[in-house]
């Protein structure tokens, strides 16, 4: 009887010390985060998204902080700034599934399944062309639409001449 308890209570101890850990570096991304924000002075951001495709040299499902500033939207993936002008932005896209992310629907490879979940597609000229980067949202699917439809709106008045938006 005694032993049982012991173990129970050394459990619990072990469960409530990982909880407590947990919770503390939740907190200490959430600094972390907002100190980037003022250090950038960020009008909109999102914080913990999961790269999934585009950013040169940085793995699927590592974590990426973007941070909307006035000219820029910056991604900082660990140690790595990436910057986008907003004037190389042509879409900025919230959707629920992406066919740019897709695997074989079954075993003998044949047909194609698209990857569901809540994504932040971000289309942009570069000196190579247009490319995009996809971004996979676990959290604060509101502040990605929000994003979403700033950037849009932002895209539409960049190329709105005299009332008509050129293509």
């Amino acid at each position: 009887m005694k032993f049982e308890l012991i173990i129970i209570l050394i459990i619990f101890g072990f469960v409530l010390a990982m909880l407590i850990f947990a919770i503390s570096y939740q907190q200490k991304l959430i600094r972390r985060h907002n100190a980037k924000k003022r250090e950038y002075n960020s009008e909109m951001t999102l914080r913990g998204t999961l790269h999934r495709h585009g950013m040169p040299n940085i793995n699927a499902y590592a974590p990426v902080d973007v941070f909307l500033v006035e000219d820029k939207l910056i991604l900082e993936c660990k140690e790595r700034k990436f910057e986008l002008l907003l004037d190389k932005l042509t879409s900025v896209k919230f959707t629920n599934k992406t066919n740019l992310l897709t695997q074989a629907s079954n075993p003998a490879g044949i047909g194609k399944k698209y990857d569901k979940g809540s994504y932040l597609i971000i289309n942009y000229i570069s000196l190579g062309g247009s490319r995009t980067i996809v971004l996979e949202l676990k959290s604060q699917v509101i502040k990605a639409v929000q994003i979403s439809n700033y950037l849009t709106e932002i895209i539409l008045d960049r190329n709105t001449v005299e009332g008509t938006i050129q293509l």
